[in-house]
Order: C-alpha cells, then sequence, then structure tokens
C-alpha cells in the first residue's frame, strides 16, 4: 500500500518492519532504534548541515587574524571528514587518494592560501598607517557624475535605480555630497554601496541549460557605490594609466582591443615570411577576459586570478617537434583552429584566417533574417531607404568585425562584395542581373571593400596617435623593414594610402593628423574614389543610359525610392520603376535576346514592332486607355512650372518623354517638389502598365 507518512511513529514502524528483530547498540553499548541513522540523515538534509559546516569554516577562514587559531568540535565522521580537509587546504570534492602530483599541486595551493592572507595583513597595515588625504568632492562634481550614469538600468536589492539619483534634486545631490566626503575623509566604504544582487545569464553556447557553468554571472551594484566608485576612479585616472600594462587594451582609454589581435596578425605574417615556427598560446582568464606559458601562469599566481585550461589552447605554426603543454598541471588543447577575440585562427591555411570571412558572411545572414520582422526585405517590405539604415545599423557592424586587423585574400573581398551587393539588390527588389554599380548608386551605398579599407585607415590612426605604445614602435619598425612583396598590414595601408592619394604612412607617423581632420579627410578622398569609379562603370552600361547616375553621391538616396515614403503600396510601385530604370524589367526585346533570337521580339500585346521600353511606355496601342489620363496629368503639371520652349522639348521628343517618366531627376530646372510630384504621377503610370500588362499576358 501507499500513502503518506503523516507521524514519526509511522516512519519507524516501517525501518523496524524492513529490519525485524534486529538492533543495534551505541557507543556506550546502549541498545539503539535502527530508525535512529534514518532519523539522523533526514536531519542532516533538511538542515542542510553538511554545507552550512563548509560555509561557517571558509566565513572563519575570511575573519580569522594572521597567527589566529579556529576550533571546530564534530559529532561524526561526514562532519570530521570536512573540517580536516578544511584545515589541510584540500578542495571538498579533491578525490581521497591522490597521486604525489596532486598532493603538491594541493600543497602550493594551500600555500598561495596562506600567502594571499600574508598580502592582505600587509596591505591592510600599510594603508591603515599610510593614507594620504583626500580632499572632499563638490556638489558639482557629484552632479557631472550622477548625469554621466546611463538610464534603463536594472535596480539593485534595494529597489533604487540611477533614474532615483538624476531626478532626485537638489537635497539629494547635498546629502550625497555629504556622505562621499565623509568616506573618502574617513577611507570607509559602507557595506551598503559594496552590496549587488548577482544574476545568472545564460551564455547561449550550446551548453545544457542545467549546468550551472552555462550561466554568467552579472551583478547588478549599487548606484550610489557606482557614483563613489566613479569619482573616486576620474580623480585617480592619472595614477591608474601610470601603472597599466601598455599590452592592456581592453578597458583602456584611448586603446583599441581589436590592436590585440593585429599584433597577432603582424606575428603570424613575420614568422611565415622568415620560414619560423610559431607557437601561439591562446589563454582564457576564469572569471575576466582573454589574456595572453610560464610568464602567464606566474603572472596568475602573483596576482591571485585562475586560468580556465578548458578555454585555454595552443596553435603550433610549422612545428616539427610535438610538445605538451600544460597550465596547472593539466595539458592543454592544441587544435587546428581557435578563437582570439572574435577572430578565428587557423594553422593550415596561407594567411591564417580562411575561415573568418565565410563565419561573418553567415553572421550577417542570420542577423539579416532577425529583422525580417522589421520590415527588411524587398518586395512588400518597408522602403529601401529605411532597410539600408537597418543594414548600417546592425548587419554591417557584424559582417566586418574584425577584418580590419586580419590580412584578406582577393577571394575575401570577392566573395564579401557579391554577398552585399546581392544584399542590396534583395531589399530593392532588383534582379540578378542588375549592374553593380547601378545598385550602389541607387541606394548611395559605398562598396564594402571602401568599408573596410575606411575602418584599416581608422585603426591606423589611432596607432600612429598613441604615444608609447607596443603597436606604434611595431609600425615604425614594419614600414621600415618590410618591402613591397611583404605580406605584412602595415604595407598593406600603405598601400590603400596610394590608392586614394592619402598622405604616405611613413609623414604620418611623423605628423599624426587629428582624429576630426582624419576622418573628414579619409571620407573625402574615399568617397570621391569610389563614386568617381561606379560612375566610370554605369556609363559604360548602355542599360543605363535613362538613369541619373551623374548626380549621385553615397549618403544620399536617388529620388525614385526618396520619393516613395513609407507606405508599402508606394514601395512596391517604385520596384517597377527602379527595374525600369535599370533596364532590367523584363520585355519582348530581352527575351529574344536571353533567347539567342529564338523568340520573337514582337510586341505580343499590339505585333506592331519590338517591344522595349520605349514601345511598352509610350507607344503600345494596347496599353493607350492606361497610358493617356496619367500623360495628361504630367502634361498639366509640368505645364505649369517650366517655361512653354521647355515644355515642347520635353514632350515633342519621345526620348525626353521617356526620360522625364524613368528619372526626371535628370532635369535640373525641375525644384525638389517638382521631382516629388512627377514621380509620383509616373510611379503610378508604370506601375499601372505593369499591371494591365500582366492581366493581358495571362
Amino acid at each position: 500500500m501507499f500513502g503518506k507518512i503523516r507521524k514519526t511513529k509511522q516512519l519507524v514502524d516501517i525501518i523496524e518492519s524492513v529490519f525485524g528483530e534486529q538492533y543495534h547498540k551505541d557507543k556506550l553499548n546502549r541498545r539503539a532504534s535502527v530508525a535512529t541513522r534514518s532519523f539522523q540523515a533526514l536531519r542532516i538534509f533538511v538542515n542542510n548541515e553538511l554545507n552550512e559546516l563548509h560555509n561557517g569554516l571558509v566565513a572563519a577562514h575570511h575573519f580569522l587574524k594572521p597567527e589566529g587559531k579556529c576550533l571546530a568540535l564534530t559529532f561524526h565522521s561526514l562532519e570530521d571528514r570536512i573540517v580536516k580537509r578544511h584545515f589541510h587546504g584540500i578542495d571538498i570534492d579533491e578525490k581521497l587518494n591522490m597521486s604525489l602530483r596532486d598532493k603538491s599541486r594541493l600543497s602550493d595551493k594551500f600555500r598561495k592560501f596562506n600567502d594571499a592572507y600574508d598580502d592582505i595583513s600587509a596591505l591592510t597595515d600599510t594603508y591603515t598607517n599610510n593614507r594620504d588625504t583626500l580632499a572632499p568632492v563638490s556638489e558639482k562634481e557629484v552632479v557631472q557624475i550622477i548625469n554621466s550614469l546611463k538610464n534603463g538600468k536594472a535596480p539593485d536589492a534595494s529597489r533604487v535605480t540611477c533614474e532615483h539619483l538624476k531626478f532626485g534634486g537638489k537635497t539629494l545631490s547635498y546629502v550625497l555630497t555629504s556622505i562621499i566626503t565623509f568616506s573618502f575623509s574617513n577611507h570607509i566604504i559602507p557595506t551598503v554601496f559594496k552590496n549587488g544582487l548577482a544574476c545568472p545569464v545564460f551564455k547561449k553556447k550550446g551548453k545544457p541549460k542545467e549546468d550551472p557553468g552555462s550561466y554568467r554571472k552579472i551583478t547588478i551594484t549599487n548606484p550610489v557605490g557606482k557614483l563613489t566608485e566613479k569619482l573616486h576612479l576620474v580623480r585617480n585616472k592619472d595614477n591608474i594609466s601610470n601603472i597599466q600594462s601598455p599590452l592592456q587594451k581592453g578597458f583602456t582609454q584611448g586603446e583599441i582591443p581589436l590592436v590585440a589581435a593585429l599584433i597577432l596578425t603582424e606575428l603570424h605574417t613575420e614568422a611565415k615570411e622568415n620560414g619560423n615556427p610559431l607557437i601561439i598560446a591562446l589563454t582564457d582568464a576564469k572569471s575576466a577576459f582573454d589574456s595572453m606559458l610560464d610568464l602567464q601562469t606566474f603572472h596568475a599566481n602573483k596576482y591571485r586570478y585562475l586560468i580556465s585550461s578548458q578555454k585555454s589552447c595552443v596553435l603550433n605554426y610549422r612545428c616539427a617537434d610535438s610538445f605538451d603543454w600544460s597550465i596547472n598541471g593539466e595539458i592543454l588543447d592544441t587544435p587546428e583552429n581557435a578563437v582570439h577575440l572574435g577572430i578565428k585562427r587557423d594553422k593550415l591555411s596561407r594567411l591564417g584566417t580562411k575561415e573568418v570571412v565565410p563565419g561573418r558572411i553567415q553572421l550577417a545572414r542570420q542577423t539579416v533574417y532577425s529583422l525580417m520582422g522589421a520590415g527588411l526585405y524587398g518586395l512588400n517590405g518597408v522602403n529601401p531607404k529605411v532597410s539600408l539604415h537597418l543594414i548600417r545599423c546592425y548587419v554591417i557592424p557584424r559582417l566586418l568585425y574584425g577584418l580590419e586587423v586580419i590580412l584578406l585574400s582577393k577571394t575575401d573581398i570577392s566573395n564579401l562584395t557579391i554577398y552585399f551587393v546581392k544584399l542590396l539588390k534583395r531589399i530593392q527588389h532588383l534582379p540578378d542581373r542588375t549592374a553593380n554599380a547601378a545598385v550602389l548608386l541607387l541606394i548611395g551605398q559605398i562598396p564594402i571593400e571602401a568599408e573596410i579599407h575606411k575602418r584599416i585607415l581608422g585603426i591606423f590612426r589611432n596607432i600612429i596617435d598613441n604615444d608609447n605604445s607596443v603597436e606604434r614602435d611595431l609600425a615604425f619598425r614594419q614600414l621600415a623593414m618590410k618591402t613591397e612583396s611583404s605580406n605584412s598590414w602595415f604595407r598593406k595601408v600603405v598601400t590603400i594610402t596610394e590608392l586614394y592619394d592619402l598622405p604616405s604612412p611613413h609623414d604620418l607617423l611623423v605628423n599624426p593628423p587629428s582624429k576630426s581632420k582624419w576622418k573628414k579627410l579619409v571620407n573625402s578622398l574615399v568617397n570621391y574614389y569610389w563614386i568617381t569609379k561606379l560612375k566610370s562603370e554605369a556609363s559604360e552600361k548602355s542599360s543605363l543610359n535613362l538613369l541619373n547616375y551623374t548626380d549621385a553621391e553615397f549618403g544620399s538616396i536617388h529620388s525614385i525610392w526618396n520619393t516613395c515614403g513609407s507606405e508599402p503600396y508606394s514601395t512596391l510601385r517604385a520596384c517597377i520603376k527602379s527595374k525600369l530604370a535599370c533596364n532590367t524589367y523584363t520585355l519582348q526585346c530581352d527575351k529574344s535576346k536571353f533567347s539567342k533570337r529564338q523568340i520573337s521580339a514582337i510586341c505580343p500585346l499590339c505585333g506592331i514592332e519590338d517591344e522595349n521600353r520605349l514601345h511598352f511606355i509610350l507607344r503600345c496601342s494596347s496599353l493607350d486607355n492606361v497610358r493617356n489620363s496619367f500623360i495628361q496629368s504630367l502634361k498639366t503639371f509640368i505645364k505649369d512650372v517650366v517655361t512653354t520652349n521647355l515644355y515642347d522639348e520635353l514632350f515633342c521628343s519621345e526620348i525626353n518623354t521617356l526620360q522625364l517618366i524613368i528619372d526626371c531627376s535628370v532635369f535640373h530646372f525641375l525644384s525638389r517638389g517638382d521631382v516629388f510630384k512627377v514621380e509620383c504621377i509616373t510611379r503610378g503610370l508604370c506601375f499601372k502598365l505593369h499591371q494591365v500588362r500582366s492581366n493581358l499576358l495571362r
């Protein structure tokens, strides 16, 4: 029978029914119930006694002064084992039977444990007896730091947010100034300022949700504590910069973390060109960020942080000898490829980054798919002007991340260009046969290769402006020693500056320009080079003879898209007009050309002449009923805004009329408002002709 156990007598009876008449004696040789140990086990579990004992010992160690004594009384073997292991510096999860290496490691761990407490004691004594006087903070400083805090952050354990401080008024700022000044003058930080709320955030890296290691601990700190910390950091900014390692690129003002990846790129290039073996150890500090095996371990032991061997590995380039690499006694993996700062390095390819560009393209595709809910697609989507803004904000940064600090092959550039141009064709609903120059000029977007060049030049300016840095010294060396045939990243910079007629990198090292001046110069010359090149390509395409590409500029959308607004039906009609402007709207002439004249080019509607753009828009008699009302509206409007001579010139010539309908922006005598009105009329005409033609053919 099954049922709930509601009384202890019931549980005793059940246990005694299992053991029958058996009984055991305690240590005083007294008869004891067979249920005693079961009740003891339940009590230990319910009260969480073993974990509480462990936590108590850890807390005692924390508060125990050097040379202090700790006494622990145990009542059974489970408690005794925990206490003994803690006092011997053995981890609670360590195996009972340890090898000599394990015992040595634990001995080192116990020694480091004592060293850490010695350091704490020495530092406590130093800062207790040698305190510098901290100047009181002003209310103006407090208000400035409060205003710099970010809005929309989660509240701390006390339910206080940064908005409370910002809208607290003068009374609150006065009180906070008094509290922080008192704290600084007495060298005491209140405990409530140091409290935080730990929130586990799932890493989403294919790990099981049941594994605690799959979560990153994010701490929500007290806003007043954050304010106090920022005030202290602002005052000690110069001192921190002076003692900071020159190799630290993250969390440092004026530094770019990707420069660390650039140094690795140059290291790989140097070793390959000189035919030297290269071994790179990529280590990941536990609960920290990437760091660059004996030296690293030494620093880790010195500064009391752990290096995760699971996230660390060794890349072996062209080294015939095989070695076992270890950290803290654990063997490291030697994979074929590894990720450093988001860039996948491999051992087999020529440049060592073969898988980076395919990975970036895949990531960009995933980003585009995630933005489809916001309307990022061609037909029936949002205006391509809006789509391009989404691409610039979300897709391009993920597509190009890290590409400015690695060496890209011609195949890499080609694949990036093909993907990006194809994406721009999709958002404009243009067919694949549309000329690339037309795709970019219509939407005012610079080629992806130019985007990469701008990023490379931006990184280089940051390097030359960072005095006494490792990367600036590296720039001097590589520019002085490397020839034109070298694959050095800095030689690549020389090639780019020559391409755009920019100042030489050698001159820039001696006389670095300001950030704003350099950015303006780079944008101007790079944009000029590519806009000139694209216009030259467009002029060679006879299919683009009716598209006004001469007035195109990067950052400026063509009037076909700029005048259709955000209404989906207008965007749909503009898609037809953009195809006509690029001569990719399929008519009977195109079918004949594609079939090598096996299909007739004669208009299937009227059967009079070849069906091309001129015939379709102005001549086909089967579409006169649709065309006449729109043409009349267009004539009426144009008559009111231009002279009689211009009016006659526009409508007496079929070529001029066709140009006016397909792309009126070429006529500079029309104002912006006139262009908008003409685009509205002609957009409706082109779409209605398309609809009627499709219905008649169907």
